[in-house]
């Protein structure tokens, strides 16, 4: 229902399939968003062992069945271990088209920056997101720009205990905000807009511009 609300470009409609190997049947892009849930630290390492299945048995499915160019995106936490797993069932596929996502706080990222400098949100470009929702996330400055005339966000901003401290802080806070105090309907709706986003810009190639993927890169 989130999705039919809405109403974007990227989403044409709902068709259910029950068998995986149908389902990806020349299929061209798959958004992973299934995932069992944990709560508490014991039960977040269980559900990620249970997480580890439903990739594998994707990926399994996405071999032989999947175009050899598919583009993969996991959106169940820990998303980046998820996109590692498929990569490491699916070998064939392109690293490069496994990824994960960090759309929302590159979003909620562009907001701050552009409030704080006063400037219209879709003038701030090529904003990087390291690590999902965690005491470790990063905001990385260093390639963004401010449109139309290409200033660097880094000399725009001047302060750098601004991002590492109250930006970093604020994203950080955000992402929890929307996982755990809102109505759950808000969060649906932020992470369904946050994925068509991703797949927008990925399948139109949007010139020039550092979309916010996290690739898995590390070996499991």
């Amino acid at each position: 229902m989130a999705l039919l609300g809405l109403a974007h470009p990227t989403f044409q409609g709902v068709l259910a399939i029950p068998i995986l190997e149908v389902a990806c049947q020349n299929v061209e892009y798959v958004v992973g968003i299934g995932e069992f849930a944990g709560s508490t630290p014991q039960s977040r390492r269980a559900t990620m062992i249970r997480n580890f299945g439903i990739y594998r048995r994707l990926a399994e499915a996405l071999v032989g069945h999947a175009l050899a160019n598919c583009k993969i995106l996991i959106f169940s936490h820990p998303a980046s271990i998820g996109a590692r797993v498929v990569h490491h069932f699916a070998p064939l596929l392109p690293l490069g088209n496994i990824t994960s996502l960090t759309r929302a706080d590159q979003d909620m990222a562009a907001f701050f920056i552009a409030d704080r400098i006063d400037i219209e949100l879709e003038n701030v470009q090529n904003l990087i997101c390291w690590g999902i929702t965690s005491s470790i996330q990063h905001v990385d400055i260093t390639h963004g720009w401010i449109e139309p005339n290409n200033q660097a966000v880094h000399a725009r901003i001047g302060n750098d205990n601004w991002v590492m401290v109250e930006l970093t802080g604020a994203i950080r806070n955000c992402g929890m905000d929307i996982r755990t105090r809102l109505l759950r309907t808000a969060y649906i709706n932020n992470v369904a807009t946050s994925i068509c986003n991703h797949i927008w810009d990925w399948c139109s190639e949007t010139p020039a511009v550092l979309q916010t993927f996290s690739f898995p890169f590390t070996p499991i």
